[in-house]
């Protein structure tokens, strides 16, 4: 899969639902970006896909090594290892939120704030972006 996406395929359906990017956004991209050796996009796509992607091939590699070192199987197991796993996973969460946080303020500023429609027989007045629904829903 090229790193650009499939066009005209969205594969997020928070995104396809809000139009807002989800925690995890981005990281199919930057993982193919990665593999294509294009970095920069990578960290500029998602920049947990770094960590992501090294999870990914040492979790690949686990049961093979468990197997030549039978003492590696006790740090996968322990209590600590998976605290790190809960405190990444936060940390991505938490990066989603303000990511979309941000994208949604910066979508606000845009809208048009001086221009107001107001429509016959309505007791309140409704933003023009939204003029075009209303009216195709009315009329």
């Amino acid at each position: 899969m090229p790193p650009d996406g499939i066009p005209g395929v969205d594969l997020c359906a928070f995104h396809a639902l809000t139009a807002l990017p989800c925690p995890g956004c981005g990281l199919t991209r930057a993982f193919c970006a990665i593999s294509n050796g294009q970095f920069r996009d990578a960290w500029n796509l998602h920049p947990f896909s770094f960590p992501l992607y090294a999870a990914v091939l040492v979790g690949a590699a686990v049961p093979m090594l468990n197997r030549r070192f039978p003492m590696l199987s006790r740090v996968t197991a322990a209590k600590s290892f998976w605290v790190w796993v809960l405190l990444f996973a936060a940390s991505l969460v938490i990066f989603g939120a303000w990511r979309a946080k941000a994208q949604w303020k910066a979508s606000q500023a845009a809208l048009p704030t001086r221009s107001v429609l107001q429509i016959p027989g309505s007791v309140g007045s409704v933003p023009e972006l939204y003029a075009q629904h209303v009216v195709i829903t009315l009329g």
